[in-house]
């Protein structure tokens, strides 16, 4: 027959053991907590960078549609007025009185159409860089920050100055 005391020695192991096993069990939890946590902030990351970088290739791919409609429009248009008429009025005239001539001209037939497919493809590209400030505003700032430090373009508080030049409908109208 077993004795008191081994009897409870045994039962005070036991319940030792099963402390220790809630305790292990309790720790491994704590890591898998821990795990996920940073886990899920690396794919937040990650997916924060995906976003950004798929709206930054929409823009450019928007800009780029952009610049090479620019570029058709600039070879197709003639450098030099060749209207000799026009040199004779102008000719020896004031700024402000050659302005005033030259509003009072018809429009060329071919120059609104270049001007209004390229309004049209800068407002495309301009939606394309709206949506690019918009993610770029809810991203992480100190992912935006590194991305500037490190960037050719993308310089100083104004990150943005090529996109914000190229996309301004009043260099097209003044054009």
């Amino acid at each position: 027959m077993k004795t008191v005391k081994q009897s409870n020695s045994w039962r005070k192991v036991s319940w030792l053991m099963r402390g220790c096993y809630i305790i292990a069990l309790l720790v491994m939890c704590g890591i898998c907590v821990k795990f996920y946590s940073e886990q899920r902030l690396i794919n937040k990351q990650i997916s924060d960078i995906r976003m950004l970088s798929e709206q930054f290739i929409a823009t450019d791919n928007a800009l780029h549609v952009l610049a090479e409609r620019a570029r058709r429009v600039s070879e197709e248009t003639p450098a030099k007025i060749d209207n000799l008429f026009l040199e004779i009025v102008l000719s020896g005239r004031t700024v402000k009185e050659r302005n005033r001539v030259l509003k009072k001209l018809k429009t060329v037939d071919k120059v609104v159409p270049m001007k209004t497919g390229l309004l049209h493809f800068q407002s495309k590209a301009r939606v394309q860089f709206d949506r690019l400030i918009e993610n770029w505003t809810l991203t992480n700032t100190k992912l935006t920050d590194e991305i500037v430090r490190t960037s050719k373009y993308m310089k100083g508080s104004a990150p943005f100055t090529y996109y914000k030049t190229v996309l301004n409908p009043e260099e097209v109208e003044a054009s």
